[in-house]
């Protein structure tokens, strides 16, 4: 039983989200007889995980799509406004002035990179394989709920049968029960008989109590994986499961491995973070190269204490004061001077033809050399070449992991297959000692404790031949699943 209980507690474990509201839940749900197709179905469109790796996926879509970017020119446009009192400088002469200035300005700018030591085309490539592997991982998380939902499917015809066999048992006992209390009460039996099959029914009510309680448990785990409620109406449909008519051919754990490593997406994923990470390392590496930048500028202002500006005409001449002279005495008169001075033709200065004639231009190369930058480069492209050696090592894992799951289901299966025809031999032996013990029993010839004991074997026989027959078919069903096969339970 150690692939049912793996699977089982890592299931209840990854997947065990908790209730969702009833009004959540697709009207798949009113339907209340489901196929392990239809289990499968709904959970691969409501499980959690797998909307979490679908969110990871269109993040990395995000990602490459701004790697492509950033080979292109930047464009940027900005503004600026401001109030200057007191002595200060004209934005648009550059002279000291001290009038109150309203001014403002606009501009745009562009950069490319020339050259970046390779790690932008470097960082598309690496951000495609990391897309690739994602959507590889979707893939797996989906694997993973497959086979959680069909083992949960095959938990629950498992204890089905069970509980069969339990209620089997008890009107077994029921039956034998009547026909005893019909002796006593004719005197043909003591009864002690009596009494002894009473407290055996009992027992073996006990027996189906549990066997239901086992059910509704395992439906309960189903339902908690597809994410709906446990009040939700809930059966499945149990197909006819013949391992006879199926007649599995065991592949050699070995070959399931060799093809496994072929198709299965974690493989994939893993070898696709292998390269993505050297690509790692060459990005780094980049970052110790010189980069080589372009830019290119446009800006224009306007200042409103040049409300004027002088324009082409004829000065116009005007006298002015300059100052005065003093006539000696004994007059002392402070007569005034005056000079004749050309003021040039003016017109109104707009903020719009402000902007027209002070746009300015640049175009310009930048190059950096990383000398030293506190080693951060350096540690970067150290850090990359460490990750890439994880990667390596993940990948190995995984392999070896996937090699271990297929060699553990195949010894499973072998084991489960030789344990069910050997249950099917004790199962034929003990109902064939089980119907001695009964016609001994109703003769008077054998105790109750011996009869109990007949009836016990049988019913734990037939149950363990029932354990065998669905752990193989599960262990079986997973071998061909890692074969490419799909998860069905048709014959």
């Amino acid at each position: 039983m150690r692939i049912f209980e793996k699977w089982i507690w890592s299931g209840v474990l990854i997947f065990l989200t908790g209730f969702i509201p009833f009004q959540g839940i697709s009207q798949q749900v009113n339907d209340t007889i489901w196929t392990l197709e239809e289990c499968i179905q709904y959970a691969l469109n409501e499980n959690l995980t797998i909307k979490r790796s679908e969110l990871s996926v269109r993040d990395y879509e995000i990602q490459l799509n701004q790697a492509r970017a950033d080979l292109y020119p930047n464009l940027n446009f900005g503004g600026q406004y401001s109030n200057l009192w007191g002595r200060s400088i004209d934005p648009t002469t550059n002279l000291f002035s001290s009038q109150r200035i309203q001014s403002g300005g606009v501009q745009a700018s562009s950069s490319v990179t020339l050259y970046g030591g390779s790690q932008l085309r470097n960082t598309i490539k690496r951000n495609k394989l990391d897309l690739e592997a994602s959507t590889l991982e979707l893939e797996a998380a989906r694997n993973d709920v497959m086979l959680n939902v069909t083992l949960a499917f095959l938990n629950i015809i498992l204890n089905v049968e069970l509980l069969e066999n339990a209620t089997y048992q008890l009107q077994t006992t029921q039956t034998q029960l009547e026909t005893t209390r019909k002796q006593v009460e004719v005197g043909a039996l003591p009864l002690i008989r009596e009494l002894e099959l009473v407290a055996q029914v009992e027992s073996n009510e006990v027996s189906v109590i549990n066997a239901e309680n086992e059910v509704r448990l395992t439906k309960l785990r189903l339902k908690q994986f597809l994410l709906i409620p446990a009040g939700v109406p809930f059966e499945i449909e149990i197909p006819d499961l013949d391992i006879d008519e199926m007649a599995p051919v065991l592949v050699p754990a070995e070959e399931v491995f060799r093809t496994a490593e072929t198709i299965m997406p974690e493989i994939k994923s893993a070898d696709l973070t292998v390269k993505s990470s050297e690509l790692g390392v060459k990005i780094a590496r980049g970052g110790l190269d010189p980069r080589l930048f372009a830019q290119g500028n446009m800006y224009t202002n306007y200042s409103s204490a040049r409300s004027d500006r002088i324009i082409d005409g004829e000065p116009t001449v005007k006298t002015i004061p300059i100052g005065y002279v003093v006539v000696p005495d004994p007059f002392n008169v402070e007569l005034p001077v005056f000079s004749d001075i050309e003021i040039p033709p003016t017109e109104g200065y707009t903020v719009a033809t402000q902007f027209k004639d002070n746009w300015s231009y640049s175009v310009g190369l930048t190059l950096q050399i990383p000398v030293f930058n506190g080693l951060i480069s350096r540690s970067m492209f150290q850090r990359a070449k460490i990750n890439s050696r994880q990667a390596e090592i993940y990948s190995k894992e995984v392999r070896q992991n996937l090699r271990q799951t297929i060699e553990i289901s195949y010894n499973d299966a072998l084991a489960a297959s030789k344990t069910y025809n050997a249950s099917q031999k004790q199962v034929a032996s003990l109902e064939e000692a089980f119907r001695a013990a009964e016609r001994s029993y109703n003769l008077g010839a054998m105790n109750i404790y011996d009869y109990q004991v007949a009836s016990n074997n049988l019913f734990r026989a037939k149950s363990d031949l029932l354990r065998a027959k669905y752990n193989y078919i599960f262990t079986v069903k997973v071998l061909d699943f890692y074969l490419g096969k799909p998860l069905s339970l048709d014959n």
